[in-house]
């Protein structure tokens, strides 16, 4: 059990970040609704960009979770991390969140921290 601590902390922020996320993302749908700052071309881009990493942080870390935690460790870990989202989303300045510098942001994170996940289920890590 003692060796699914790291791992099972590792799947609760990846499911934190995936949750908050999620409810950043979700402000921007319908696209008619997005801020200002996000409508047009890029705007749409960059909505498109977050939702496809926020997909492949949630498959990497199930995909981490399958491979390396027990299932108790993996619900508990993943319900406080997607309890926890829109709880942290809540932090985060708003003002940040709704220029493409903030969705860029999340986008970034999600993205890298998704290599990251399946680098490390896959044993590269």
């Amino acid at each position: 059990m003692g060796d699914q601590i790291l791992p099972g902390l590792a799947f609760l922020g990846l499911l934190l970040l995936f949750a908050t996320g999620g409810v950043q993302a979700s402000g921007y749908l319908p696209l008619a609704g997005r801020p200002a700052a996000l409508r047009g071309g890029a705007g749409l881009l960059l909505v498109g960009l977050l939702l496809l990493a926020l997909l492949a942080l949630l498959a990497a870390a199930v995909w981490l979770a399958s491979q390396r935690l027990s299932w108790p460790v993996a619900v508990v870990a993943g319900g406080l991390g997607l309890l926890g989202g829109p709880l942290a989303w809540q932090l985060l300045p708003r003002a940040g969140l709704d220029r493409p510098i903030g969705v860029g942001a999340m986008t970034l994170a999600a993205a890298g921290l998704a290599a990251l996940a399946a680098a490390s289920a896959a044993g590269q890590l």
